[in-house]
């Protein structure tokens, strides 16, 4: 991978902010499905101790990779990437 970002996306402010939003809003709601499902059956979990742990983020993106990569992958689309 060259760049993450192509470089016409990132020198416009503008359209790097939306992009990156929509990238993290992408994983956020990943995070809020993996954290809801492992929440109903642990009643100890929190989000925060939840997102301390490295195994969890690996957790979230195996569990959820398939719907993952595809709104990615839309976003990348929308930007020419």
């Amino acid at each position: 991978m060259q760049y993450f970002l192509s470089p016409q996306v990132f020198d416009n402010k503008d359209t790097c902010d939306k992009v990156l939003s929509k990238l993290f809003n992408i994983i956020i709601e990943a995070g809020i499905t993996s954290y809801t499902f492992e929440s109903r059956h642990d009643s100890t979990l929190n989000a925060t101790n939840y997102l301390k742990r490295d195994k969890n983020y690996y957790e979230i993106l195996s569990s959820q990779w398939q719907r993952t990569v595809s709104d990615l992958s839309a976003v990348f689309s929308e930007v020419g990437m």
